[in-house]
């Protein structure tokens, strides 16, 4: 067995196709996977989903795996409750009165009168368009002299009593349970960066080692790049290769994989970025193969694609490609 062969089986255990397939639309698309909360599962990422084609809680697992691996980084994005005594996500505020303990409970802004020092909603100091305190019958005329605002209250409408804050309790839907606040448990929820570093040299190694070897007599191929745009944005390709001589010209080349076919927002992210940089050639590579309307959105945006089931199938028309813009300077 060849050492190239042993390389590319090694290659290909290490990650699925699907996995090579998240990991180079994150690349590309320069994207961050950002989780949702959900009440079944806590954390759930729809993007990876899709593209592994996976359940919810295999997702996870494949992240932690990805992540273990040095492909992707973990970083803490937020903290949500979950019930001490099911694990469920399904909780719901209720407010209760802090003296009985009721959950009938009336809000509104309330009036403080200061000379007899009845506080009550605002509505009910309401009469004939003016304020007149509903227990010794005064007028109110000076805010901050004869009565104050006094924010948010609420009473109680079983006991009557009145209060600025009730007692909170989270009421969890999946048990019928209820608890203070402090008896939640607290769960991290994680997103995951690319690790450019391990991206360059496991996930596109073997395929743009081809590129490297077979051009590298007239070309310098660097990857990844990134390449300031005109609107001062930084754009995330592939590669980068440079002819070798005084004309050094530049080709911009992304890499995008599908388990079947490479869909048109591949063709909308790549015509985006190469309209904001300056390259002698633009070239979107897809493996195995790009969708119908994919290659009719190539077409009306004017996108150089290639398509291949394997990086060596684009090889050869990828090498007319360049020896069409090298002859174009000449």
């Amino acid at each position: 067995m060849s050492h190239e062969f042993r390389k590319e089986i090694e290659f290909e255990e290490k990650l699925s196709r699907r996995e090579r397939m998240l990991l180079s639309y994150l690349y590309n698309a320069n994207k961050i996977l950002e989780p949702t909360v959900d009440m079944a599962f806590g954390a759930r990422y729809p993007l990876a989903e899709d593209i592994l084609g996976v359940k919810p809680n295999v997702v996870k697992n494949v992240l932690e795996r990805l992540s273990s691996e040095g492909y992707l980084t973990r970083e803490l994005y937020i903290v949500i409750l979950k019930c001490p005594d099911c694990s469920g996500y399904w909780l719901i505020l209720r407010l209760h009165c802090p003296y009985c303990n009721s959950s009938k409970l009336r809000r509104g802004e309330a009036i403080k009168h200061y000379e007899c020092g009845h506080i009550g909603f605002k509505s009910d100091f309401i009469k004939n368009n003016e304020y007149v305190c509903p227990r010794c019958n005064k007028k109110l005329e000076r805010l901050g002299t004869e009565y104050k605002l006094i924010g948010t209250w609420y009473t109680c409408l079983d006991c009557g009593e009145r209060f600025g804050e009730p007692k909170e309790m989270l009421y969890c839907n999946d048990c019928d349970k209820e608890f203070e606040r402090d008896q939640l448990i607290l769960e991290g929820l994680l997103r995951y960066r690319l690790n450019e570093k391990s991206l360059t040299g496991v996930l596109l190694e073997f395929d743009l080692n081809k590129i490297v070897e077979m051009f590298r007599d007239k070309w310098d191929v660097l990857i990844p790049a990134k390449i300031e745009g005109t609107s001062g944005v930084t754009h995330v390709f592939s590669g980068v290769m440079l002819s070798k001589g005084i004309l050094r010209k530049k080709v911009l080349f992304d890499i995008e994989y599908d388990v079947e076919a490479v869909g048109p927002d591949a063709v909308m992210r790549f015509f985006a970025k190469s309209v904001d940089v300056k390259s002698d050639l633009f070239i979107l590579i897809g493996i195995p193969r790009f969708a119908s309307d994919a290659k009719e959105l190539a077409r009306a945006y004017k996108v150089n694609v290639l398509e291949g089931e394997k990086i060596e199938n684009v090889l050869e028309s990828l090498n007319k490609l360049l020896k069409s813009t090298l002859e174009a300077g000449r």
